[in-house]
């Protein structure tokens, strides 16, 4: 109960959920080692939401999206694999 009270000062109550949403999926990116799928954040909210908030997300430079739908915190790779690589 007091740390609703401190957030509702801290100015962070402002922002509404976008702000804690934010924090769920970079704690559950980070969970997963930097990468992983949408339906691994379907539990935090729905998924217009969530879309908005990576996009959000994406715009700052926190994380990438990678053209299978896989969200990293860091930059995927553009080289090239070999054709004998897996």
């Amino acid at each position: 109960m007091w740390k609703d009270i401190l957030k509702a000062h801290s100015g962070t109550e402002k922002m509404g959920d976008a702000t804690s949403l934010e924090e769920k999926i970079l704690a559950e990116i980070k969970k997963e080692g930097g990468a992983l799928g949408m339906k691994n954040l379907k539990q935090f909210g729905k998924k217009t939401e969530i879309k908005r908030v990576l996009s959000k997300l994406e715009k700052e430079g926190k994380v990438f999206m990678h053209r299978d739908g896989d969200i990293y915190t860091h930059k995927p790779s553009s080289k090239r694999r070999g054709p004998f690589t897996a």
